[in-house]
């Protein structure tokens, strides 16, 4: 007799397992909101199973509610429990669903739950996915998710989002993710992948899938299995931190998106999978506020990394707002941190305590010598982070030592060697650098690219290609240098590479237009620093790790670099210090470049007293004499000159010359022959022929424009306003001093060119133009103290004291600059600057006698510059 079953209850109107719904009434199965097509027998089937949940449901009670007793065959049952069974993607041998017990009947062992009875054609009211709700707001990044959001829409199987550590690729991933779940009958669903041991087998990871997606265990039983259990469903896969599985994700996903095509794969990783249908979209960090808005707190807090890292700082402190004077801190730590948003959530933790100014102190302190690192304290102060869970960003250290663990040992000996490079390099350089005995340079090739794809280097889309590290993961190389007993040996090739590059560099110096060259090279500078500051550390090393002689190269082939980067008072003290730590031994052929330095820095950029800058220059002439350097003799015999008219006045200066005029060579180019024209021209200035003087400038500044050589155009066009000086013509030399400077303004080199600022300055002063001159010497007092050259500012300033009605102040201005060893006593007597001190000094006399000037002069012995421009400038 067969085993009789106790009635069931009044059938629910609606059944919810999993993502499943059965609509009794209406005889629909619906999967997360989509309806999916059943006959009626496997449909019978599963009302009749879900209305005994947990019981078992014998075979003889089946066939007569569901088959009415008619004759079945078993085949028949198995085929309509099959039928059923692929629908709900369940297994025989693993269920999720239905059991079958063996020769009794079979058992539903899912979970349910009744539902209110949905209306005709209405959908079930069941979201579909398992997406959290964002662990904090998406800031700054609206553009950037409408643009992925349209390329979703566009359908590509598989996009992979990329990007470095901290770059904020979970998130933005997960806010698109929210976005399109609307838009997937079956839903948006996330996939951890964090917790996965790294290189774990594709059977872990197919359960992973199956149990995350809710599919029956017998979906993980291979790849096949696993895109039939997707096939028929229009659903998006966010699977998060996916870098460590890479090798045996990327064959799982290839498989599966070639048979289930209504699945859309959204992946987050540092690398990608490097599959024919993925799309690539690296996450680059956030905006940074520009140079020029880092006094303007709106703007800055405008900006991408502004605008998140002040939201981290309000959370944490309810009514912060930013002021103008914080605005360049806030500037300068977006900077420092690269835009990273980690990097800025785990900074903003720091503000209640240090203060936003506080904090970007400890970064980069006001104190700090030029080329100052601050990635030893960058990883201290970025921890620990909010409570989220992952341990991974709690610190960015263990961001970093989550990614640096996935790389292989080759990978991480080149990362942790290229650390060194502050400034982009270039790949000859990493080969440089990074390689050694054991890791040749087509190793150092292949570890760069891993890098690269990995995002732990950035690589920039120009020719030729240049790399660098962002701060954060160069502090953290650094450390991994050090750490590994590598530092000094990497130190030592980078110093040779440094080296190398400036060399390259200098032989083109003066032969190329000096704009365009120091575009070229200025980027150079903090890794020239560097390579400064070990090699000198190197020299005096106990025993000594680099040949004075090493150094001494290094300065002086980067001697132009500093007058055109505008930190001339620097080149002077790389060169002083370098030569005190070579001694007196050292031949003059070693020397040479740093002398030639010196006489430049002396002769074009005036921050060496003229005798010193013509002693240097001589040595450097007749060094590269001895050597038979024809084109840097030349050029040491023109600084020469130009020394000798403000040092040596009186002196013969033909020889001098005639010397350049012999070593000009027939192939050489117009700049490297500019040297020699602009000397002899000078010379028929000194002996009073203005006319043949202007002349030339006017012909030169035409020759260089018409040669792309506009900084060599504005040292003409200074020539052509000294020229209309010399002739009288005061308002002429104004106007072409104005177009010269509106040029060089326009350019961003005010700084580089400061002493023909304060020289047009001196002239529209003395023009009587005192609105002009009183807005022309606040631009141009902070460039001057800057460059170290404060004194020039004063001669303008007397003038304008004198034509403001305030004579005592313009006496003891002037004093000042016109005293013996003072920045006036630089200058020849057949410059304008000694006819305009003249000119002034009997001005004054006659305003004020010559007791009073006398008096005033005393007094101008107890002050200092900056106190004499303070006064002027305070009315």
């Amino acid at each position: 007799m067969r085993a009789m079953l106790q009635p069931a209850a009044e059938p629910a109107a609606a059944i919810a397992f999993g993502e499943f719904v059965l609509d009794v009434a209406n005889a629909r199965l619906t999967r997360a909101g989509r309806e999916l097509p059943l006959t009626p027998k496997p449909f019978a089937l599963l009302a009749e199973l879900l209305q005994r949940p947990g019981e078992l449901v014998s075979k003889d009670h089946l066939l007569d509610t569901v088959w009415r007793r008619r004759f079945v065959s078993d085949s028949a049952v198995k085929s309509v429990l099959s039928e059923l069974r692929a629908a709900l993607g369940d297994d025989a041998r693993s269920p999720r669903w239905i059991e079958t017990v063996q020769a009794r009947g079979y058992r539903f062992v899912g979970a349910v739950q009744p539902v209110a009875r949905p209306q005709p054609g209405a959908v079930a009211a069941v979201p579909p996915g398992n997406l959290p709700r964002l662990p904090t707001p998406l800031l700054a990044r609206e553009s950037e998710l409408a643009q992925l959001q349209a390329l979703l829409d566009a359908a590509p199987p598989l996009l992979t989002l990329t990007g470095p550590a901290g770059v904020g690729k979970s998130l933005l991933a997960l806010a698109l993710a929210d976005r399109q779940r609307d838009r997937r009958p079956d839903g948006a669903w996330l996939v951890e992948l964090a917790a996965l041991a790294p290189g774990c087998d594709a059977a872990t990871l197919r359960a992973t899938l199956a149990h995350t997606l809710r599919l029956a265990d017998a979906a993980a039983r291979d790849d096949v299995a696993l895109a039939r259990s997707l096939q028929g469903l229009a659903q998006l896969l966010l699977l998060d931190n996916a870098e460590h599985l890479l090798d045996t994700l990327a064959p799982l996903l290839a498989s599966l998106l070639a048979q289930a095509t209504g699945v859309q794969v959204l992946v987050t990783s540092r690398q990608p999978l490097h599959l024919p249908m993925e799309r690539v979209h690296r996450v680059p960090p956030l905006a940074l506020p520009a140079e020029a808005d880092d006094h303007d707190a709106a703007r800055c807090a405008a900006s991408g990394a502004g605008q998140l890292f002040l939201a981290r700082v309000a959370a944490r402190m309810p009514g912060f707002t930013l002021g103008d004077a914080q605005a360049p801190a806030l500037a300068q730590l977006c900077r420092a941190l690269d835009g990273l948003p980690l990097a800025l959530e785990l900074a903003a933790a720091r503000v209640p305590t240090l203060g936003l100014v506080g904090l970007a102190r400890q970064l980069a302190p006001a104190d700090a010598e030029p080329g100052f690192d601050p990635g030893p304290v960058r990883l201290r102060l970025l921890g620990p982070g909010p409570r989220r869970g992952d341990t991974r960003h709690q610190t960015l250290r263990e961001a970093l030592d989550w990614s640096h663990a996935l790389l292989a040992p080759t990978q991480q000996r080149v990362l942790r060697r290229l650390s060194v490079w502050r400034s982009p390099f270039e790949l000859p350089a990493a080969q440089q650098v990074a390689g050694d005995d054991e890791l040749d340079a087509w190793a150092v090739l292949d570890a760069l690219e891993s890098l690269v794809d990995s995002s732990w280097v950035v690589g920039s889309a120009d020719e030729p290609r240049r790399f660098h590290l962002l701060h954060g993961v160069r502090a953290y190389a650094q450390q991994r240098l050090a750490d590994a007993g590598e530092l000094q040996a990497t130190q030592r090739r980078h110093f040779a590479a440094v080296l190398g590059h400036w060399q390259r560099a200098d032989a083109r110096a003066l032969g190329d237009p000096a704009l365009q060259w120091v575009q070229q090279h200025v980027d150079g500078i903090a890794d020239l620093r560097a390579a400064l500051a070990w090699g000198a550390d190197a020299v005096c090393a106990p025993p000594p790790r680099l040949p004075a002689e090493e150094l001494l190269a290094l300065v002086g082939a980067s001697g132009l670099l500093w007058h055109r980067a505008g930190h001339a008072s620097e080149g002077v003290r790389w060169c002083e210090h370098a030569l005190a730590l070579a001694g007196d031994a050292v031949p003059p052929a070693a020397r040479a470049g740093v002398d030639l330095a010196l006489a430049h820095l002396g002769g074009i950029a005036m921050v060496l007293p003229a005798p010193q800058g013509l002693v240097a220059a001589r040595r450097a002439a007749s060094a590269f004499a001895g050597s038979g350097d024809r084109v840097r003799e030349n050029y040491a015999l023109y600084l020469q000159h130009t020394l000798m008219c403000r040092a040596e006045p009186e002196a013969d200066r033909s020889a001098c010359l005639q010397r350049m005029r012999s070593l000009v060579q027939p192939g050489w180019s117009e700049l490297l022959r500019r040297f020699e024209r602009s000397a002899a021209a000078y010379e028929a200035r000194l002996q009073g022929r203005h006319d043949e003087y202007l002349a030339f400038n006017r012909a030169e500044r035409a020759r260089c424009r018409s040669l792309g050589a506009l900084w060599e155009a504005w040292s003409a066009g200074i020539g052509l306003m000294l020229a209309e000086h010399d002739n009288g013509r005061l308002p002429q030399a104004v106007a072409a001093g104005r177009e010269v400077l509106d040029e060089i303004r326009a350019a961003g080199r005010l700084r580089q060119n400061a002493n023909r600022l304060a020289m047009w300055i001196m002239m529209l002063a003395e023009s009587g133009d005192t609105a002009a001159t009183r807005t022309a010497l606040d631009e141009a007092v902070p460039i001057l103290q800057g460059a170290g050259r404060a004194g020039m500012a004063l001669l303008g300033g007397a003038w304008l004291a004198l034509h403001d009605g305030r004579p005592a102040l313009a006496v003891r201005l002037l004093a000042r600059f016109d005293a013996p060893g003072r920045t006036g006593s630089e200058f020849g007597p057949g410059t304008f600057i000694r006819r305009s001190v003249a000119l002034l000094w009997a001005r004054l006399r006659a305003a004020l006698g010559d007791a009073a000037v006398a008096a005033e002069r005393a007094a101008a012995e107890e002050m200092s510059d900056a106190e004499v421009i303070r006064e002027l400038l305070a009315r």
